[in-house]
C-alpha cells in the first residue's frame, strides 16, 4: 500500500453495510487515525453450501457427514432435537429481538432460544443476529437448518416488548405492492415428522391474504389480526389460528402445517389488495405415533366427541381440565339443549371443572373453551381463540385430549343409562318376548328401549285392561330396557320418560311365565334391563365315515331337541334331501347309503 504522509492523530466515523436497496447501514464505527495516518478494518465473506444432488431437502455435505447417500432421495438422515424458531426483525425496529431466555410462540409450542434476523428483508443464515451462522433449537443446541428468506421490504407493528410474544409479533417480512413477495425456504430438516407454525399479520387489522405452502399442498386464508398498539401488545392471549383452506378469511395471526416429513419446507405469503407479511416461523418436531390427540372433531354439538356410557342416575360425575396448559371454561348441557352448570376456575386453578349427579338417562353434552367463553341455552357456546389443546378428564380416570376447533370450543357427549333391575338373559331373539303388568292393581304404561336410548315400542292398555304390555320380536343381540310407569306417562327418545311421580307397587310378567314384584320409586319410573344373546348355530361333527359291502356309512353326535337331515349333491352346488328329518337323542346317529356309479357328496344339516 502507499504509506500516507505522517499526520497528527485524528478521529472519524466509518459507515458500512450491504450495497443494495433496502439494506440498512450498520451503526457507524468511531475511528481514530494513528500517527502514521492509516486505520485498517477487516471483514469476512461467508457462504452457505446448499448443493442438494438428490433434491431430498438435505444438502450433500450434511448427508455425507451423517452417512447417507447424497445421490439417493430415499436415503435421508434423521435426528432428534428441539423446536427451531426464527423471528424476522424489521430494520424499522431492530430492538424487537427475542433474548435467548425469553419464551415466545403459541402457548402450546412456546420456546426459548429464538433465532433473530438482522432486519434485512432478504437473507439466510449469514444474516442472523450475532456472529454465528448456525441456527439453534429451543434447547440452545446447534441445528443443521438453513433458512433462506426473501421479501421486497420489512415493516413492523407496535405491540410493545413484554412479554416476548409481542416482539415476535412486531417485525415482519412485508409483501408490498402488486408485484411484492415474501417467502421462506427451510433446508436440512432432519426430523422424521414435524409441524410448521407460521406467524403473520400487518400494522392494520382486516387486511386479507393467505399463507401457502407448496410443500404441504395447503393454503390458509386470513384477515390480519395482530396490531394491538393501543393495548401495548396483547400476546400471547391474542394468538388466533386459521384453518380455513377456502376464501373465508377469518381473523387470524398464525397457521399450522401439520404432519410434515420432507427434508425441506417452503412457505409464501399471498397478499390481498393490501400489504401483510410473515413475523416468524417455527419447526416443531412431533411424534407421528402419538395418535391420542383428537384434531378435527367437536366443533359443534352435532359433531361432539363421544365419551360413551359413563354411568347412571346414581353416578357422581366429575369432569375437569386440570391437565390442560391453558385457562379454560366448561359447561354442561342437558339433552334438550338447556344450559346446566358452568365453571371457570376449578379448585383454585385457571382450569375448569364440574361435579354433579342425578343425571337422567340420555345423551348429555360437555363443552370446553378458553377463558371468557360464553354459554347459553340452545347448545350455544361462543369461544375464542381456536387451536389450543385441552385435556378433559372424567372421574379422575380417563383423559381425552382434543384441539379447540374453529368455533372456539370443543364439544363432548356422554351417555347416562337407566339404573335398572336386571332380568338377565332372555334368549337369542329368535322367539318373540312378551312383557305385561297384568295382575297389577294400578293403571300402568310401559315402553321398550334399545341400548342407545331409541324408543322401540310403548303401550298403555293391553288387551282391554288398564295394565300395559309389549310383545317384542326379532330382537338383535344386545342390552334392552323396559320402563314401567303409571297412566299419563310420556315416553321419548334417549331414555326420556316423564311420568306422574309417586311410589306404587306392580307386577311385571316376562319370559317363560316369570313374574317379578315391582315398585315405582318416588320419580314414578321403574327401569328393567335384559340381554339378548347371540344366535348360536350348532355345528354337526361327523364321528366316523366308512365303506362296508358297497354301502357308505356315516355317524355323528346329536343333541337332544335338535333335528337332522342328510343331503346329497353331485357338484357341491345343488343339494337334495335324503330320507326324513330325524330327531336327535343326545347319542350317535347313523346313516347308510348304497354306493352307485358316478360321483356324489353327502352332508348332514340342521334344518
Amino acid at each position: 500500500y502507499t504509506r500516507a504522509p505522517s499526520a497528527a492523530a485524528a478521529d472519524f466515523l466509518f459507515n458500512w453495510g450491504e450495497n443494495r436497496v433496502g439494506a440498512p447501514l450498520a451503526g457507524p464505527i468511531q475511528g481514530a487515525l494513528p500517527a502514521d495516518g492509516v486505520q485498517w478494518f477487516s471483514f469476512e465473506i461467508a457462504s452457505l453450501d446448499t448443493v442438494d444432488t438428490d433434491s431430498d431437502g438435505i444438502t450433500d455435505s450434511v448427508e455425507l457427514e451423517l452417512g447417507t447417500d447424497p445421490n439417493n432421495a430415499g436415503d435421508r438422515p434423521f435426528e432428534t432435537g428441539g423446536s427451531i424458531g426464527i423471528n424476522f426483525v424489521s430494520n424499522r425496529d431492530p430492538a424487537a429481538t427475542i433474548l435467548p431466555a425469553e419464551e415466545a410462540g403459541f402457548p402450546e409450542v412456546a420456546q426459548t432460544n429464538w433465532n433473530n434476523t438482522r432486519g434485512a428483508p432478504s437473507g439466510n443464515n449469514i444474516n442472523l443476529l450475532g456472529d454465528e451462522i448456525t441456527l439453534v433449537d429451543s434447547e440452545g443446541q446447534d441445528s443443521r437448518i438453513i433458512a433462506i428468506w426473501d421479501a421486497n421490504s420489512t415493516y413492523n407493528t407496535e405491540n410493545g416488548s413484554e412479554p416476548a410474544d409481542n416482539k415476535l409479533m412486531n417485525g415482519y417480512l412485508d409483501n408490498v405492492g402488486p408485484g411484492g413477495f415474501a417467502t421462506v425456504d427451510i433446508l436440512n430438516i432432519t426430523y422424521a415428522n414435524y409441524d410448521v407454525y407460521v406467524y403473520f399479520g400487518a400494522d392494520q387489522s382486516g387486511r386479507l391474504g393467505a399463507i401457502e405452502s407448496t410443500t404441504a399442498g395447503q393454503t390458509f386464508s386470513y384477515s390480519t389480526f395482530s396490531q394491538f398498539s393501543g393495548a401495548g401488545g396483547a400476546f400471547p392471549g391474542a394468538y388466533v389460528r386459521t384453518t380455513d383452506e377456502g376464501s373465508g378469511n377469518p381473523p387470524a395471526n398464525f397457521c399450522v402445517f401439520r404432519n410434515q416429513s420432507s427434508g425441506s419446507f417452503s412457505v409464501q405469503l399471498n397478499r390481498g389488495i393490501n400489504n401483510s407479511g410473515i413475523y416468524g416461523i417455527q419447526i416443531v418436531p412431533t411424534d407421528p405415533t402419538n395418535t391420542d390427540l383428537i384434531e378435527n372433531a367437536g366443533a359443534t354439538v352435532e359433531d361432539a366427541i363421544p365419551l360413551g356410557v359413563l354411568g347412571t342416575r346414581e353416578t357422581e360425575f366429575v369432569f375437569d381440565t386440570l391437565q390442560s396448559s391453558i385457562d379454560t371454561e366448561i359447561a354442561l348441557f342437558y339433552p334438550d339443549g338447556r344450559l346446566g352448570p358452568e365453571n371457570d376456575d376449578f379448585n383454585g386453578t385457571l382450569q375448569s371443572g364440574l361435579a354433579f349427579s342425578n343425571v337422567a338417562p340420555g345423551t348429555w353434552y360437555i363443552v370446553v373453551g378458553q377463558y371468557d367463553t360464553t354459554f347459553a341455552n340452545g347448545f350455544s357456546a361462543t369461544g375464542f381463540p381456536s387451536g389450543s389443546i385441552i385435556a378433559l378428564t372424567v372421574n379422575a380416570n380417563e383423559t381425552t385430549r382434543a384441539r379447540i376447533q374453529q368455533t372456539g370450543v370443543v364439544w363432548f357427549s356422554f351417555e347416562s343409562r337407566p339404573q335398572a333391575v336386571s332380568l338377565g338373559s332372555l334368549g337369542d331373539g329368535s322367539l318373540p318376548l312378551q312383557f305385561t303388568t297384568l295382575g297389577s292393581t294400578i293403571d300402568t304404561e310401559m315402553a321398550l328401549y334399545g341400548l342407545e336410548g331409541e324408543l322401540l315400542a310403548e303401550n298403555d292398555d293391553f288387551n282391554g285392561a288398564l295394565q300395559s304390555g309389549i310383545t317384542a320380536g326379532n330382537l338383535e343381540e344386545g342390552t334392552y330396557y323396559i320402563a314401567v310407569s303409571q297412566y299419563n306417562t310420556i315416553f321419548s327418545e334417549e331414555f326420556d320418560v316423564n311420568g306422574p311421580p309417586g311410589a306404587a307397587n306392580f307386577l311385571l310378567n316376562y319370559g317363560e311365565n316369570q313374574l317379578i314384584q315391582g315398585a315405582l320409586p318416588a320419580n314414578g319410573v321403574q327401569w328393567f334391563s335384559f340381554e339378548i344373546t347371540p344366535i348360536v348355530v350348532p355345528e354337526v361333527a361327523l364321528s366316523e365315515v366308512w365303506l362296508s359291502g358297497g354301502t357308505l356309512n356315516m355317524s355323528w353326535q346329536t343333541d337332544a331337541g335338535m333335528t337332522y337331515r342328510v343331503q346329497r349333491s353331485p357338484d357341491l352346488q345343488t343339494w337334495q334331501n335324503v330320507g326324513r328329518v330325524r330327531a336327535g337323542t343326545g347319542s350317535l346317529m347313523q346313516h347308510s347309503q348304497p354306493v352307485t356309479g358316478g360321483r356324489a357328496f353327502f352332508r348332514v344339516v340342521i334344518p
